[in-house]
């Protein structure tokens, strides 16, 4: 790991740089730019569960993100133009000039360097944004199943309060408006169902276009419907106290870029400082200026992101709760309305009313944990979750960009 100086670290980290340079030393009088304090993105020098979906509980996602990542023909086009890139540095580093500049102490060419580091950050980043669609993706099916689940629930009952009206109609105890409102009630259920069960296939074919999967293969991999699972967010899930730089594969390719353009630019150790001590707003008109104004920009995307995922996050478990709490009194009242009318001691009026309200707390149930899961899945992608630094090593990018057969030209 790159040691840490007063004020500021290394931007381009030091042990990745080695890995994809090739080289075995960094010679110490080369004087690096900084622009953040991040630790060396490994396992353990990140504060963010690199592959979060390995914990969840449901035995589905993981199984599916792996295979999505495997399938992707644009992520195994970029992780074999990054191989490419390896490649290149490798022969680079065994040409004589480079053995005798690496000899006499000079420093290797820090673009070179900050250009492969920053396409393997950016590969990073797609990783994780793929990571993510599958998962939203697989949130989705599972949404509709349940809500195709609970159309399907009530059918039963409503056709019953057809045949319970036509009895007592039949009796003359009632008009035909309790036959036509239970009708109504059915045949608006049966449409939400038809309904319903298209909007589950298109989220089907969606799934499983990113997972490369057929029809009958995910079918047999989703299983009936387990519901919606309960992703856990990352633990102090709004934090954005310095973990944001070192977490974020975004920013860190910002950070390599920024470091080579202030290389080219000859900027100074200190005029950098100089400009990293102004105000914010404060940006002078110079290339360390513009640096350090698009370095502040990108953070404070990030940091404002991750404060808008764990606010929502927060107020979908606020928001479960009381439909948790409205679920159970309108099953009692829908309960209460449904043997009050088979007694002849209700109306059909208000058992209509009753069965719709109940069936609509229990789809927003389902709507609230849905948009929870997602809110979750961007909650831990916007806090750098779904890459680490294994996935960036030559090997591993080697082996990626082979997975999917894409055919890259």
């Amino acid at each position: 790991m790159v040691a840490r100086r007063k004020g500021a670290v290394t931007i381009a980290l030091l042990a990745v740089i080695l890995l994809l340079a090739g080289c075995t030393a960094l010679p110490g009088a080369h004087v690096t730019l900084h622009l953040s304090t991040p630790p060396s993105p490994t396992t353990d020098g990140r504060t963010i569960s690199a592959h979060w979906w390995a914990g969840v509980s449901d035995p589905t996602l993981a199984p599916l993100i792996a295979q999505g990542l495997s399938s992707a023909a644009p992520l195994a086009c970029e992780a074999a133009a990054l191989e490419a890139r390896f490649h290149r540095n490798d022969a680079r580093a065994r040409r004589i000039d480079q053995r005798i500049r690496r000899w006499l102490g000079t420093p290797p060419d820090q673009a070179l360097l900050a250009g492969t580091t920053e396409a393997s950050y950016r590969y990073a980043v797609h990783r994780a944004r793929t990571a993510a669609a599958v998962a939203h993706a697989y949130i989705d099916v599972r949404r509709w199943q349940a809500l195709l689940a609970l159309r399907s629930e009530v059918a039963e009952p409503y056709r019953d309060h057809i045949e319970i009206a036509r009895f007592r109609r039949e009796a003359g105890l009632v008009s035909t408006i309790d036959g036509g409102l239970a009708g109504a009630l059915a045949a608006l259920n049966e449409d939400a169902r038809r309904a319903t069960q298209v909007r589950l296939d298109a989220a089907m074919a969606t799934l499983a276009d990113l997972t490369g999967l057929s029809a009958d293969a995910l079918n047999a991999q989703l299983g009936a419907s387990a519901g919606i699972p309960d992703l856990d967010p990352p633990p102090d899930m709004d934090s954005t106290s310095g973990e944001v730089a070192s977490d974020r594969a975004d920013l860190l390719a910002l950070q390599s870029r920024l470091a080579s353009q202030l290389q080219h630019a000859k900027v100074t150790q200190t005029s950098l400082d100089r400009a990293l001590g102004r105000p914010v707003g404060d940006g002078a008109s110079t290339p360390a200026g513009e640096a350090v104004a698009s370095w502040r920009r990108a953070v404070a995307h990030a940091e404002a992101e991750i404060q808008t995922y764990a606010a929502a996050v927060s107020e979908g478990l606020v928001r479960e709760e009381a439909l948790d709490r409205r679920n159970a009194t309108a099953r009692r009242t829908a309960q209460d309305a449904r043997l009050a009318y088979q007694l002849g001691a209700g109306d059909f009026p208000s058992l209509y009313v009753a069965e719709v309200a109940a069936l609509g707390v229990r789809e927003a149930q389902v709507e609230a944990r849905s948009a929870r899961a997602s809110g979750t899945i961007d909650l831990w992608t916007a806090r750098g979750g779904g890459w680490s630094a294994a996935d960036l090593t030559q090997e591993v990018v080697a082996a990626a960009a082979k997975l999917s057969g894409a055919d890259c030209e």
